[in-house]
């Protein structure tokens, strides 16, 4: 999108009426959004969203979870498992596509 909007012609051609030398957002307006957007979400959960205890014991605040090294790979594959996961990497597999097939066309 930022790609789209910092371009001149698209600009010039998809967005604005007439003509103009500017483009809609620049780098510097992008990434203070940006920094924006990310300084509110974060202050947001860290003043409003509470963690949960997963496994319902309250008693073992301070005991840490101790894993084998020969438990770490069976872990990682259980997660890469999961369906958010997979839909995750299946989105940036396509985005990546996308871009790089967008890049080549000019």
């Amino acid at each position: 999108m930022f790609v789209a909007l910092n371009s001149v012609e698209f600009c010039n051609k998809y967005v604005y009426n007439e003509p103009r030398e500017e483009p809609m957002i620049g780098i510097s307006s992008f990434i203070l959004w940006w920094a924006m957007f990310q300084f509110v979400i974060t202050t947001y959960i860290f003043f409003f969203v509470t963690e949960s205890d997963s496994n319902g014991d309250e008693d073992d605040e301070d005991e840490e979870l101790e894993v084998a090294p020969s438990q770490v790979i069976p872990i990682f594959k259980d997660i890469l498992m999961k369906p958010e996961i997979q839909t995750y990497f299946k989105f940036m597999v396509l985005t990546c596509a996308a871009i790089q097939y967008n890049s080549s066309l000019s």
